[in-house]
């Protein structure tokens, strides 16, 4: 995870709420730029190491970076924070520092607002432990599947438990109530 400060500048006499509006809207339109094949090309080729292991197909190079990276503007503000998952923790590390430089140097070519627009960095890159995604269809899946061995051995323990294990016990008839 990283995050990012989109600040802008004016050189004329602007109201905050105006200028806090107008980075707002740009952070909004850098979570969609992180996205594009443009800003993966970049990435791929900042120098921090990052493997293109995307393939040649551009739709599915598209799928596969749009499930390598993640950015979300928090609301009411113009920070941005990006999410990379990878099954290699170093090479998520070595995206979220790319990905952060080159939206740090490399905006302007987005938003067009040139040199009024900066962004910082005010959260380094931060790997998980578990740098993936969980897959909930799978783990859905698996989840029924040992919910219906656990119940079945439960059942299957307390029916033994309740009738026992011993032949003699299973030619006796119990009668429960008076008679």
């Amino acid at each position: 995870t990283v995050r990012l400060l989109v600040i802008q500048k004016s050189d004329t006499v602007v109201d905050p709420y105006t200028s806090s509006r107008g980075a707002e809207k740009i952070a909004q339109l850098i979570t969609q730029i992180v996205h594009s094949d443009s800003f993966m090309e970049k990435v791929v080729n900042s120098g921090f190491q990052v493997r293109d292991d995307y393939g040649s197909d551009l739709d599915l190079r598209r799928k596969k970076w749009n499930k390598t990276i993640e950015a979300r503007q928090v609301p009411e503000t113009a920070i941005i924070e990006l999410f990379v998952y990878h099954t290699n923790v170093e090479q998520a590390r070595n995206i979220a520092k790319a990905a952060s430089t080159t939206l740090q140097t490399k905006s302007s070519e987005y938003h067009g607002a040139g040199e009024n627009v900066q962004l910082r960095e005010i959260d380094g890159a931060i790997v998980s432990r578990f740098p993936m995604k969980p897959n909930i269809i799978v783990n859905a899946i698996a989840g029924v599947i040992i919910g219906l061995f656990v119940s079945s051995g439960f059942i299957v323990a307390r029916s033994r438990k309740a009738h026992g294990f011993d032949t003699s016990d299973a030619v006796k008839i119990r009668v429960m109530g008076d008679v």
